[in-house]
């Protein structure tokens, strides 16, 4: 009886010192990690175009920086809204509000050393020009480089409140810049 509660004892002791070093090595990287972004701004590719269901497309291009430990972000833009046949529906800006996740997908050998990939989602309002109205909207981005997953895909997609919301990636490039 007194072997199996030792061992029993052995066992718990080991389990809660794992927790211990795992919460350890999880908690470890406090480092700030900064990059600026690109969304369809010079030099890459852009503007950055997504298409919502009913064939509106968003063109967006953009610009910030974005920091993990601690999270921030800054950044703004233009939008120019078109409908299915390409007319100009509207025009206006986004300005990055808070940055709600980050995914950083790391470097490809050839690109410049402090180039990476990633996925960036963002809070942001957006503002037209023409009534100054405001929206809320969440603009997420990904850039092709590193290790990326399989459903990743090059450019932005745009959801607004109170719709239309523009999904599916059409053409354009983004770019995460490491700065730290």
């Amino acid at each position: 009886m007194r072997t199996k509660i030792k061992m029993v004892l052995a066992c718990l002791i080991a389990g809660i010192s794992l927790v211990f070093l795992a919460s350890g090595f999880a908690g470890a990287n406090h480092e700030t990690e900064t990059f600026d972004y690109l969304v369809g701004a010079d030099p890459v590719h852009g503007p950055v175009i997504s298409r919502a269901s009913n064939g509106d497309t968003i063109e967006i291009v953009g610009k910030g920086t974005l920091s993990i430990h601690p999270k921030s972000v800054t950044g703004e833009g233009t939008v120019v809204h078109k409908d299915s046949d390409g007319n100009i529906v509207g025009t206006g800006t986004w300005k990055a509000v808070r940055l709600l996740s980050f995914v950083p997908w790391g470097k490809t050998e050839g690109f410049p050393e402090n180039f990476e990939g990633g996925k960036a989602l963002l809070q942001v309002m957006l503002k037209n020009n023409e009534t100054g109205q405001e929206f809320d909207g969440i603009l997420r981005f990904e850039c092709l480089i590193g290790d990326f997953p399989t459903s990743a895909a090059e450019g932005a997609r745009l959801w607004v409140r109170g719709g239309p919301n523009f999904r599916e990636v059409v053409s354009g490039e983004t770019l995460f810049i490491r700065t730290d």
